[in-house]
């Protein structure tokens, strides 16, 4: 997705040395079923909620439907072909009487970042995707609660980073805050978190900013004090809106307090 104008390499003896980057696993469909996450608009600069729902699977094709929310009260719903490759390219066309809709993107097992086109009422508009996969079996570890820790930008910035997570209807959500402390400023966003039984994650996020996205691996360890033992660690991308990009590393505890 050559889309965006800021660097797009993460620092890579970092990430190397000191992080346990998500398990790369080959890309199933049939194991898709669920993901939730949200787009953004190169078009309106606006964002909001998108669900694909995978209902019937053949080797590497597959059937459903994705519904996107558009505006403050308009739902489109568009049932789509798709195909995903060994590799995991992930392509998709959908046609329905609410209009049109072409994804494509990559697919990792957990987290799927695509670019997508959207036909509907004689308007076009185009944007990115991203959106994770909803767990079919209770999750092994909870990650719900408050995580606080730090990350370090390529683009030279330190900051600190905070979720808080809850129990969703479909996979844990809630909120995320990242305080730039070079800049003096902080952004905030609405996230779902897809945790594997490996501990790797994937986490989607979209706030006044833009579209927020991390991977990384739980680290596990003794309570301390105020902290459960629980920790994460991964690197983290942010599409602004207009078009500008952040990438970088962070590092999170758990909270026993929350």
């Amino acid at each position: 997705m050559a889309r965006r104008r800021v660097h797009r390499a993460f620092i890579g003896v970092v990430c190397a040395a000191t992080l346990l980057a998500a398990s790369s696993r080959p890309a199933e469909a049939a194991s898709i079923g669920t993901l939730a996450g949200f787009y953004q608009s190169d078009v309106t600069f606006a964002g909001n909620r998108v669900d694909l729902s995978v209902e019937s699977s053949d080797g590497r094709r597959i059937t459903g439907e994705v519904m996107l929310n558009v505006g403050t009260a308009n739902e489109v719903c568009i049932d789509f072909k798709a195909t995903l490759s060994e590799s995991g390219q992930f392509n998709l066309v959908g046609m329905d009487v609410d209009g049109r809709i072409v994804v494509h993107g990559k697919f990792d097992g957990t987290l799927l970042e695509a670019s997508y086109r959207l036909f509907v009422g004689g308007t076009i508009d185009h944007g990115d995707l991203h959106v994770v996969v909803e767990q079919s079996s209770p999750p092994q570890f909870d990650v719900t609660g408050e995580w606080h820790g730090s990350y370090q930008s390529q683009l030279g910035s330190t900051g600190e980073i905070v979720f808080a997570i809850r129990s969703g209807q479909q996979m844990p959500e809630g909120t995320l805050m990242v305080v730039d402390k070079t800049r003096g400023i902080a952004f905030a966003f609405d996230i779902f978190v897809s945790v594997n039984g490996d501990g790797s994650f994937a986490m989607t996020g979209l706030g006044p900013a833009g579209l927020f996205t991390t991977t990384g691996q739980l680290k596990i360890g003794n309570p301390i004090g105020e902290i459960s033992g629980l920790g994460a660690a991964g690197k983290y991308e942010i599409c602004f809106v207009g078009g500008d990009m952040d990438a970088g590393v962070f590092d999170v505890v758990k909270s026993l307090i929350g």
